[in-house]
């Protein structure tokens, strides 16, 4: 009778054992195959005006910039926190220090010395387009002077300020800085912010068991994913705000924005080199805008264009220069995202600073 019983609970614990292996297995199998192979298999339709802006390349080398463009990931770097990670692409290349190359060659650490550095976030990186494509490739190529990728996605002002100051402090200079600005300044920056506290909550655990980890994880994105659909806020609160509130103190972005502008003109000021501070073109606001016409795009175009609103006396005071005219006579749709410039369009911004930096010398 006694063994019987003891079978009895054998059979249940090993079953639920067995089933709580399958689940985590699953669950897992599951994930990697969403997050790995369904985008590709089932990467979201491109708008015809989208499409023509990679009309220029052939099929499978589009393919092949897009998914390199996919795979790009940050890693921890000193000071600023976060840079891209290397990587090697026929059409997207990054060197160990985070910088990209303005061809599938990687220029040296040392082309930094006296180069135009060109800082921003991913539109001055260029998500989505070749690296001969980018702003800072194209403008290299205009004004036939050495300029430096140093566009980082995510980046704003802040990050911006603190990559010059590593980059000055350890001995470089640029014989110009140039920052392309605008749609990334916000209380807080996201990733950097997720990231660090993600980071340093593991760092001080000397052990730890992460049990049903793919079930929490699976559970985690679905619940996000159904508070968005129900029109919940799921993001941090700060991140779409134009009122900050850190450490109990409450700012207007402008003012949080203010501050950083003044930092960086005292920065440049300390280490005596010439900086510009360029207000680039918003989407939804600037330029040709097509097929956009979902929800959820044309909300962050109202939010685009609150931004710019908000912060454009900053930008003025400033003096900031603005290229958000250089779009407006472009005659066709100068995205390939909801933000991001295409190849030709990217010539156009580039052209126009060119140009400007030409008037500036020549007076």
């Amino acid at each position: 009778m006694v063994m019987k019983r003891l079978r009895v609970v054998y059979f249940m614990v090993a079953n639920t054992a067995i089933l709580l292996l399958l689940i985590q297995v699953g669950t897992h199998l599951a994930i990697r195959t969403y997050e790995d192979v369904l985008p590709r298999l089932l990467s979201p339709g491109r708008s015809d005006a989208v499409m023509q802006n990679y009309e220029h390349m052939a099929p499978n080398d589009r393919n092949d910039l897009l998914r390199a463009t996919e795979v790009v990931r940050f890693r921890y770097a000193a000071v600023v926190g976060f840079v891209h990670q290397a990587i090697s692409s026929r059409f997207l290349n990054i060197d160990e220090f985070g910088i990209r190359s303005n061809s599938p060659k990687s220029p040296d650490i040392a082309s930094m010395q006296g180069a135009i550095w060109f800082l921003g976030g991913s539109t001055a990186f260029g998500y989505g387009v070749a690296d001969s494509e980018t702003i800072p490739a194209q403008l290299e190529r205009v004004t036939g002077r050495p300029v430096m990728n140093l566009g980082v996605s995510s980046y704003s002002s802040s990050e911006e300020n603190l990559l010059l100051h590593h980059y000055l402090k350890i001995g470089y200079r640029p014989s110009l800085a140039l920052f392309l600005d605008g749609i990334n300044e916000a209380c807080v920056t996201n990733e950097y912010e997720r990231e660090m506290r993600v980071l340093f909550d593991r760092a001080q655990r000397d052990y730890a068991w992460d049990v049903g980890g793919p079930v929490a994880y699976a559970y985690g994105r679905l619940s996000r994913r159904v508070k968005r659909m129900m029109g919940a806020e799921v993001d941090d609160p700060d991140s779409d705000q134009l009122t900050c509130i850190q450490d109990g103190k409450r700012n207007e972005l402008r003012t949080l924005h203010e501050r950083t502008l003044a930092e960086r003109t005292a920065l440049c000021r300390l280490y005596d080199i010439e900086c510009q501070t360029w207000v680039q073109p918003f989407a939804g606001l600037h330029g040709r805008r097509d097929a956009f016409a979902t929800t959820f795009l044309e909300g962050y175009a109202v939010r685009l264009r609150e931004l710019f609103e908000h912060l454009e006396p900053n930008w003025r005071a400033a003096g900031a220069l603005f290229l958000t005219d250089v779009l407006d006579h472009y005659n066709r749709h100068a995205f390939i995202d909801e933000v991001h410039y295409s190849a030709d369009a990217s010539r156009v911004i580039a052209e126009a600073i060119a140009a400007r930096l030409v008037s500036a010398e020549n007076r």
